[in-house]
């Protein structure tokens, strides 16, 4: 058994409303589960999305458009290093990457921490993935792996992280 994957990811984003330029940046948060943390650019792309979103849900403020995201973090457990991956996106315009340790401290993310919280965030995705038994407010399911070409990038990912799968916490007669 895993003991501790961590929670769903968290998105942050600020929106203004461009109708009424008066009125202050409103930010809200939302978890999110299945999203591809293997780069800053795919974050980044998430948040930037998360744009054209707002006119297929109404629950992001009313079902007219008249919101525009200014800015969002998204933040990802990763599991192997118990370190918070983050990422700042700046629309238009800017993306910043780091890495926050349990002590606080900002660093920056290697290519193996990429890889650990693209696992870490895709495992979560699957164990947490039926709405019955896990169910956060603010949740935002996406299908982790869509086709058979992202099935096959994660099994390599997961062989290849394989004999680390100890960090994760299971006990030693599992193991």
């Amino acid at each position: 058994m895993i003991r501790e994957l961590g929670p769903p990811d968290l998105c942050h984003i600020v929106k203004i409303h461009s109708s009424n330029r008066s009125e202050p940046d409103i930010g809200s948060y939302h978890h999110v589960l299945g999203v591809d943390t293997s780069s800053s650019a795919t974050l980044a792309a998430y948040i930037n999305s998360l744009q054209y979103s707002l006119n297929d849900t109404p629950g992001w403020f009313g079902s007219n458009n008249s919101w525009k995201i200014t800015s969002g973090t998204y933040c990802s457990y990763n599991a192997f290093s118990n370190v918070d991956l983050r990422v700042q996106v700046k629309i238009p315009g800017g993306v910043d990457a780091y890495v926050v340790t349990a002590q606080g401290e900002r660093k920056e993310a290697t290519e193996q921490m990429w890889k650990e919280c693209y696992i870490s965030a895709m495992l979560r995705a699957i164990l947490y993935a039926d709405p019955t038994t896990y169910n956060v407010t603010g949740l935002r399911r996406v299908t982790p792996v869509s086709n058979p070409r992202e099935e096959t990038r994660f099994m390599e990912a997961v062989v290849e992280q394989f004999w680390h799968g100890w960090a994760l916490g299971s006990n030693a007669e599992t193991q």
